[in-house]
């Protein structure tokens, strides 16, 4: 089937191709792109593509083989993050709840590389459904739009976010005899995140369709038969993945090359994260390349806290990638200074080296309300207070960055937390 351009509420569906439903290829699938990048989602994802080129039952077996580390240390980090003192065996449990999770919403679907070169990601529910767990864009159009559907490990947290508030509630409903009952814990919580909190003993007063199709996918666990060894090492770091570090490197190698600068194809003025002559710090946790002014190779590393001036800004792709020429130690290159979209992801590279502490942002007007997080990361305990947007917005003072996240103070609250740098915006500095 030749690939088509569909739309489905706000977000359209480029490059359409048909698919089956079965592991890694349900239906239908959509261009990662503008929300993502092919070369971007190779880089980052490229051991977890199912591959169009392959014969399906080998393809099948590799891509199982590969997603099912992902899925299990997803599961495993999530749980342990939000819950530390989690026995083995409901770590595990959850685990296992992820697994049919994932068979009943997408049969493990998410990225395809196409025979085209083109990647797409898994679209269901008459394209209102995205990956792997399907985030409805009827209800999270926000989150969507953000890259939370489109990119693996974010449309992960994003569901888990909510599968694992109804796992929580679950320990206490009423349908539910102890607990320790983690299988039909996991039915309750699939029944919450399918029909909404008030279902979540819908698996045993009604026990829909749906509920008994996940029970059987629960029980038959059918993904095992392609997963060559279950014990096998994951092929991405999901720990930075997750809390939102871009590029992450495989376990064990080095952070992926970024592109080779070219003339930019947009206008200099339209980024305003970095400006040509002003001191700059290196804030990405483990540095960043610097690279070759003609060739793009990798001189040495730039470590983080390292201050450097802008010499020159170079703009590139459409994401707006952003290029810092510098000189360091004597040494002239380029950094990469992060992209404009599908969100800003300037400041988990580089903050400007004098940044008034006392910045003062509140919640972003289009968003109704926000919270607070314990941590940096979308994994982190929510704190209690609700952040509003409407009315007179609480402002709150920024005390400290950490990748694209920033820990702020709230006098109104009296509150301190975290929040992602993309739902706040500066009110003055």
């Amino acid at each position: 089937m030749a690939p088509i351009n569909v739309s489905a509420g706000d977000l359209t569906c480029t490059n359409a191709i048909g698919g089956s439903w079965n592991f890694g290829t349900a239906p239908k699938s959509c261009n990662v792109s503008p929300l993502a990048s092919t070369p971007q989602t190779k880089s980052q994802y490229g051991t977890v593509l199912f591959s169009d080129a392959e014969a399906a039952n080998i393809g099948r077996q590799k891509y199982l083989t590969s997603m099912y580390p992902v899925l299990r240390d997803v599961g495993r980090y999530y749980i342990q993050k939000r819950n530390p003192a989690a026995s083995a065996v409901e770590v595990n449990s959850f685990v296992e709840g992820i697994f049919a999770l994932a068979n009943q919403e997408s049969f493990w679907s998410h990225y395809r590389n196409g025979t085209d070169g083109v990647v797409r990601y898994m679209r269901g529910d008459n394209l209102h459904g995205h990956g792997m767990m399907q985030v409805d864009d009827r209800s999270h159009t926000a989150a969507l739009k953000e890259g939370k559907g489109v990119d693996l490990i974010y449309n992960m947290m994003y569901g888990l976010d909510i599968f694992y508030a109804s796992w929580t509630k679950s320990a206490t409903a009423s349908c539910i005899n102890s607990p320790s009952d983690y299988k039909n814990r996991t039915r309750a919580a699939w029944s919450a995140y399918n029909g909404g909190p008030g279902s979540i003993c819908r698996w045993k007063n009604k026990n829909t369709a749906g509920d008994q199709q996940f029970l059987a996918k629960y029980d038959a666990k059918s993904w095992l038969t392609f997963v060559a060894d279950p014990k096998a090492p994951v092929s991405v770091d999901i720990k930075c993945l997750a809390e939102g570090v871009r590029p992450c490197a495989p376990p064990g190698k080095a952070i992926p090359p970024q592109p080779v600068p070219q003339s930019p194809p947009h206008p200099i003025e339209s980024i305003t994260a970095y400006h040509e002559g002003e001191m700059i710090e290196v804030a990405a946790e483990f540095g960043i390349n610097l690279r070759g002014l003609s060739d793009g190779k990798i001189i040495f590393r730039v470590a983080k806290g390292a201050q450097l001036r802008v010499d020159q800004i170079k703009v590139q792709g459409v994401d707006q990638e952003v290029y810092v020429k510098t000189n360091y130690q004597g040494t002239e290159g380029y950094l990469y200074g992060g992209h404009s979209r599908p969100q800003k992801t300037f400041y988990q590279w580089m903050i400007p080296a004098v940044q008034l502490q006392n910045s003062l942002v509140a919640l972003k007007s289009n968003k109704a309300y926000g919270f607070l997080r314990e941590c940096a990361g979308l994994s982190c305990q929510k704190k209690v207070a609700l952040i509003r947007s409407f009315g007179s917005a609480p402002q709150m003072q920024i005390l400290k960055r950490e990748g694209a996240w920033v820990f702020v103070r709230s006098a109104e609250l009296d509150e301190e937390g975290w929040i992602a740098d993309s739902e706040v915006e500066e009110t003055r500095f």
